[in-house]
């Protein structure tokens, strides 16, 4: 039963880790340092027989004491490290445990570019394929080195520490009553592990050494983290409350910004309807003009035809020397022995109707023949 609550501990620890960090990019600086203030470092280095402590602050790194462990009881160690604890506010000092490079196993992998949003769980993934181990029975850590946004791909470095040789060294200082929280690597070349527990590095291996210490986390807190889980867990609901409120305004901003966008287009179709109808008043009008226009043509024959049925109306001996044609009639002036009949050859036209002189005849001696002057309407007689 201990193993399977071991492992949901790693995983719920890995987990919150990673949470907290995600969340921390997002909160400004202002804001960080008033949740996590800096805190100090009690610094936990085993080394072979003797446990050296360490304290790091702001102001550098010192050293406490040095413990033996050989053939000292736990409850000894515990004792020695009492007043050292008690010097402490635990509430800001984190408890780490710092291992020999020698033991961690650090290997450059190539990944697809995607691989990045699920690092940790893509390295747990595939741990026993790039290491000799399973990814239960190590603690590792994954940081990109590089990426090539032009293949799409990213260069991550693995470090990789076996339990078996971390799990006694942390045993035996949370028998001390310390609960560590990560294992920390200083910044040194990592050629492989040493002889016997892990193999060398194999190809592609990083051999530099990398721009920060490394920090491998364990699978809790730590006695420092669980009492600052409070005052951080707060933060994290103000911080959490502020983006949904920010959340809310940006949404309604929006509907906002939307809804006064399609009152906007909603007014120009508006405007636009508007402006189409009186166009369509403008060309129905127009229309109606012109067909007026073509119906009063079409009522009228063409002149040619008027002139045409004037021609063949008219006797040969008559001649015409001046025509007015207006809307309403026409008018004649012309010579003709007889004159007076002419009004007869007009009515019997099917163009011209109510024909009359407008002017007495006059006799000219000269030219012997009758000078008139005869209106008429124009237009067929079955027409109204």
């Amino acid at each position: 039963m201990a193993h399977p609550l071991a492992k949901v501990r790693r995983f719920a620890g890995e987990f919150f880790s990673w949470w907290v960090g995600e969340l921390k990019g997002l909160m400004p600086a202002w804001l960080l340092r008033f949740l996590l203030p800096p805190i100090d470092e009690l610094i936990l280095e085993p080394m072979d027989t003797r446990l050296v402590v360490r304290r790091r602050n702001g102001t550098g790194e010192r050293e406490l004491t040095t413990l033996d462990f050989a053939g000292v009881a736990p409850a000894e160690t515990k004792a020695a490290l009492r007043p050292i604890v008690d010097s402490l506010d635990l509430a800001r000092t984190s408890v780490v445990v710092r291992m020999s490079p020698r033991l961690a196993l650090r290997k450059m992998v190539d990944l697809p570019a995607a691989a990045e949003e699920n690092l940790r769980q893509v390295m747990a993934f595939e741990m026993d394929r790039l290491t000799p181990f399973a990814a239960d029975a190590v603690y590792f850590d994954v940081r990109v080195a590089d990426r090539d946004a032009a293949r799409k791909r990213l260069s991550a470095e693995l470090t990789v520490l076996p339990r078996a040789a971390v799990d006694p060294a942390v045993g035996r200082i949370r028998d001390a009553g310390l609960e560590p929280e990560a294992v920390v690597l200083p910044p040194r070349p990592a050629p492989g592990l040493v002889p016997g527990s892990v193999p060398a590095p194999a190809r592609g291996e990083s051999s530099q050494a990398v721009s920060a210490p490394w920090r491998v986390p364990l699978a809790n807190g730590g006695s420092g983290g669980l009492r600052r889980i409070g005052r951080l867990a707060i933060g994290l609901l103000v911080l959490a409350a502020g983006l949904f409120a920010a959340g809310l305004y940006s949404a309604f901003s929006r509907d906002a910004e939307h809804l006064a966008a399609l009152d906007r287009q909603v007014a120009s179709a508006r405007s636009e309807a508007e402006e189409g109808r009186k166009l369509e008043e403008q060309i129905e009008r127009l229309s109606s003009e012109g067909d007026f226009i073509v119906e009063k043509k079409r009522a009228r024959p063409p002149v040619l035809a008027v002139l045409s049925e004037l021609t063949h109306a008219l006797p040969d001996d008559t001649w015409l020397y001046r025509l007015r044609m207006t809307s309403e009639e026409m008018q004649t002036f012309g010579y003709s022995p007889n004159a007076s009949a002419i009004i007869g050859h007009i009515e019997n036209t099917t163009l011209f109707s109510n024909a009359q002189f407008r002017a007495p005849l006059t006799r000219d001696q000269r030219l012997e023949a009758e000078q008139f002057h005869i209106a008429f309407q124009v237009g067929r007689k079955d027409q109204p």
